[in-house]
């Protein structure tokens, strides 16, 4: 368990053993998932105070803050990009397609 989700787990009331968390009340939970949020708005608006600074930024740096692994965002970027190159490659050559039809329709006429 990442260590700042275990202090946040302490501080909403929670007993950590071995990086479990021991107990489960309806209170204590409400409180830790307050304390998450909060703390995911704070990095939100921290990063806002830069103008350069994308949405995207926010909830990669919320991942890191939490150690969530990003390793499903890394691959669905992976996929959106060969998505990307793919429809990029049948574009190119249904130009150079139709270019060579045109060549051949006017060395016909």
């Amino acid at each position: 368990m990442n260590e700042r989700i275990k202090q946040l787990a302490e501080q909403a009331g929670f007993t950590v053993e071995n990086g479990h968390i021991q107990s489960l009340a309806y209170k204590q939970t409400e409180k830790l998932a307050e304390l998450i949020i909060q703390e995911c708005a704070e990095l939100c608006d921290n990063l806002q105070k830069w103008p350069s600074t994308e949405p995207r930024h926010c909830a990669d740096d919320i991942r890191k803050h939490f150690g969530v692994d990003t390793e499903i965002d890394t691959n669905k970027k992976i996929e959106e990009s060969l998505h990307k190159a793919d429809k990029e490659i049948q574009e190119g050559l249904h130009k150079q397609y139709l270019e060579q039809l045109t060549r051949l329709n006017g060395d016909l006429s």
